[in-house]
């Protein structure tokens, strides 16, 4: 486990390093940066309505996991109550 924290940081950073010098590398030309920019912010706002559509399918999966789990067994007076019944429905032998 701690094998494999240190190389996620390390390929991590080396990755990031790599990322920082390419976007360094293109700051001699302003233009080129704003549309990398601009790219980089449609990206993110594209990710955040995504993980928001994602949350909130989840808080729906698992309010209605509770409700579920809350109620298992069916409460069977509350599905019997608008029946009715009166003598003539009953069989006698």
């Amino acid at each position: 486990m701690r094998h494999l924290k240190s190389s996620l940081l390390f390929s991590s950073g080396f990755a990031g390093g790599v990322l920082a010098g390419w976007i360094f590398s293109s700051y001699r030309n302003p233009d080129l940066l704003q549309d990398q920019k601009e790219r980089a912010e449609a990206a993110l706002a594209r990710f955040n309505t995504m993980m928001k559509d994602r949350t909130e399918r989840l808080r729906q999966l698992n309010d209605r996991l509770i409700r579920e789990l809350k109620h298992p067994i069916p409460d069977l007076y509350r599905a019997t109550e608008s029946l009715s019944l009166d003598e003539s429905d009953l069989i006698y032998d």
